[in-house]
C-alpha cells in the first residue's frame, strides 16, 4: 500500500497509511528507528483488515518514508508527529497502540487528546529508556560527550550498527 504525505505545523511530509472500517480507530505508532513497514506494523493492519477496523500507521519525521534528517530526530517530534496523524483522521474515536519508545508517545497523546483515546496498549513498553537504559549504562566519556555537545555514539546490539 502507498501511503500518503500529511504536511506537518513544521513543514515536513509525514507518510501515513489509513484505511477504512467500523468502530474506533487503531493507531499504531512505532519504535525508535523503526517505521511503518515494521512487521509488528503489518500484522496489526492485518489483523485490523481481517476484523474491519479502521487502521492508521504513519513514520515519524526522518523515520521510513517522511521527511528529515535523522539527526535532528527529538522525542518531541514524535509526538507532535502523533498528535498530527491523531488530528487528521478527524476519528472521534481512537485506540493507540505504542511499541517500545512509541509507549510513552502514546501515553503522552492520550494525554493530550482524552476525549478522542479510548484506549492504549504498549508492546514492549519503554518509556523511560532515555535516563533507565540509556543514561545510566554511558562510561563517564560518553557522559560528558553528551553533556559538551548534545548527542553520543553508542553501539546497538539489535541492529549491530552504531546510533
Amino acid at each position: 500500500m502507498k501511503p500518503t504525505y500529511l504536511t506537518s505545523a513544521r513543514g515536513h511530509r509525514i507518510a501515513t497509511i489509513s484505511t477504512a472500517g467500523q468502530g474506533p480507530r487503531v493507531m499504531f505508532c512505532c519504535g525508535y528507528r523503526s517505521d511503518m513497514a515494521s512487521t509488528k506494523a503489518t500484522a496489526l493492519a492485518d489483523w485490523c483488515a481481517t476484523q474491519n477496523v479502521p487502521f492508521t500507521r504513519f513514520d515519524y519525521f526522518a523515520h521510513g518514508q517522511s521527511d528529515g534528517d535523522f539527526m535532528d530526530f527529538t522525542i518531541g517530534t514524535a509526538m507532535a508527529d502523533a498528535l498530527e496523524v491523531m488530528d487528521s483522521t478527524a476519528s472521534e474515536s481512537i485506540i493507540l497502540v505504542g511499541s517500545s519508545m512509541a509507549s510513552w508517545v502514546a501515553l503522552n497523546a492520550a494525554r493530550e487528546r482524552k476525549g478522542t483515546v479510548r484506549g492504549l496498549i504498549g508492546v514492549a513498553s519503554a518509556p523511560d529508556f532515555t535516563e533507565r537504559l540509556m543514561h545510566a549504562r554511558m562510561t563517564p566519556e560518553q557522559r560528558r560527550e553528551m553533556d559538551e555537545h548534545g548527542l553520543v555514539w553508542a553501539h546497538s546490539e539489535m541492529t549491530d550498527t552504531d546510533y
